[in-house]
């Protein structure tokens, strides 16, 4: 089979460079342009099933790619639970918590955020509901894709690519970003785009 795995469009936090999380903001103006072109760039591919986290900016993102198809939430794909980092800026947190943000930039796997959910409970939600999508979809040879925020997106990648968790930041995923993996089996795929923001007609953000 093949997944296709997306970022949601650009909101006025990440324009901004703050911490989101379950924070359900809507799509820019720039964000609502970006879902537009990824919905050009596979008008013509034929996917079988489109999945969306609950969050509005990634189920916007999804609608746009499904046209008038039907978009599949499920919760297991929301962002995570960054807690106390919630509503923050980069350079806040860096000046803030700056012990735990140099652990968080080198080994995010291991950081404890207070109030916030871990990344390995995140691969804990996120890996069994690809696990189910890839049972349903890859004996036919099917087109699946996950429309999602930056951290379960990172460690589905990391999954194929037989990565450790506390190596997700070396995976790029911005905003629209186009990732392609041709999965054989749960546990085979290969990862034959990343982070592809080629067909977006302005510059990608973070």
């Amino acid at each position: 089979m093949k997944l296709i795995l997306i970022r949601h469009g650009q909101t006025d936090w990440n324009a901004r460079h703050m911490v989101q999380g379950r924070n359900d903001l809507p799509l820019n103006p720039v964000g609502l342009q970006q879902a537009e072109e990824i919905g050009s760039f596979l008008k013509d591919t034929k996917i079988s099933a489109i999945y969306s986290s609950p969050l509005q900016r990634a189920y916007q993102t999804a609608r746009h790619i499904a046209h008038s198809g039907e978009v599949i939430v499920d919760d297991r794909l929301i962002e995570r639970d960054f807690g106390l980092w919630d509503g923050m800026s980069f350079s806040q947190i860096a000046e803030k918590y700056p012990d735990l943000w140099k652990i968080w930039r080198t080994a995010p796997a291991d950081t404890e955020i207070p109030g916030a959910e871990r990344i390995p409970d995140v691969a804990n939600r996120c890996l069994p509901f690809l696990e189910e999508i890839v049972d349903h979809h890859c004996p036919a040879g099917e087109t699946a894709a996950i429309v999602s925020h930056t951290i379960p997106l990172k460690i589905i990648v990391a999954h194929f690519m037989k990565l450790p968790l506390n190596s997700i930041h070396e995976i790029g995923m911005h905003n629209c970003g186009y990732n392609e993996i041709m999965v054989d089996s749960f546990e085979s795929g290969v990862v034959t785009v990343t982070n592809d923001v080629c067909f977006q007609h302005k510059g990608d953000t973070l």
